[in-house]
C-alpha cells in the first residue's frame, strides 16, 4: 500500500515570512523568517528537495522542503523581485535581479554556473553625455523556452534574448 503524497503549497510576504502550508488542511508545515520581503516566485528544484526563492535582501535562498532549513543561500548583489526560473536538463535555476546580472545557479554543486552582466548605453535623467553606460536593472526573467533554448531576460529598458549558454541574441524592443 503506497504512502499518500501530501500537496503543499509555499508562500512568502512583505513581512519577511516563507511558510509552508498543507493544502488539505490548511496547517502551516513550517515557516522560516527572511531577512527582508518577499515578491519573488518560488521554484521548486526538480528532485523535490528544495524550494528556492528570492528576496529584497538580494539573496536567493535554496531551502529544504520539508523542513524550511536553509541549504544554500547565493548574494546577487541587488534585490531580488524576479521569477526563479528551473531548467531541468541542466540543473540549474536561472535569476536576474537588480544587481544588474542574469545568474543560472547550480544547485546541487552550490555554485554559480553561468553569470551574464548586463549594460546598456544610455543617459540618465535626459543628460547630454554620450557613451554613458548603465547597468540594466533587470527585475524580471520568465520561463524558458525549451523549444527555442532561450531565456528572455526583462528589465527596465529593454528585453534581451539570451540563449542557455549566455549567448546575447540580441534587443528585442
Amino acid at each position: 500500500m503506497g504512502t499518500k503524497l501530501q500537496q503543499v503549497v509555499f508562500i512568502g510576504s512583505h513581512s519577511h515570512e516563507f511558510s509552508c502550508i498543507d493544502l488539505e488542511v490548511g496547517r502551516t508545515i513550517w515557516s522560516k523568517q527572511l531577512p527582508d520581503r518577499i515578491e519573488s516566485t518560488a521554484v521548486m528544484t526538480d528532485d523535490g528537495s528544495m524550494v528556492c526563492v528570492g528576496c529584497y535582501d538580494g539573496h536567493v535562498y535554496f531551502l529544504c522542503a520539508t523542513t524550511g532549513q536553509i541549504r544554500w543561500k547565493f548574494d546577487t548583489g541587488g534585490e531580488v523581485k524576479s521569477w526563479l526560473c528551473l531548467d531541468p536538463r541542466s540543473k540549474v535555476i536561472w535569476v536576474g535581479s537588480h544587481g544588474c546580472c542574469l545568474y543560472a545557479l547550480d544547485y546541487l554543486n552550490k555554485k554559480v554556473k553561468k553569470k551574464l552582466v548586463l549594460l546598456i548605453h544610455r543617459c540618465p535623467l535626459g543628460l547630454k553625455q554620450p557613451n554613458l553606460s548603465l547597468a540594466l536593472q533587470l527585475f524580471s526573467n520568465s520561463l524558458i523556452r525549451f523549444f527555442l533554448q532561450t531565456n528572455q531576460a526583462l528589465s527596465t529598458h529593454s528585453r534581451l534574448m539570451i540563449t542557455m549558454d549566455g549567448l546575447l541574441l540580441g534587443n528585442t524592443r
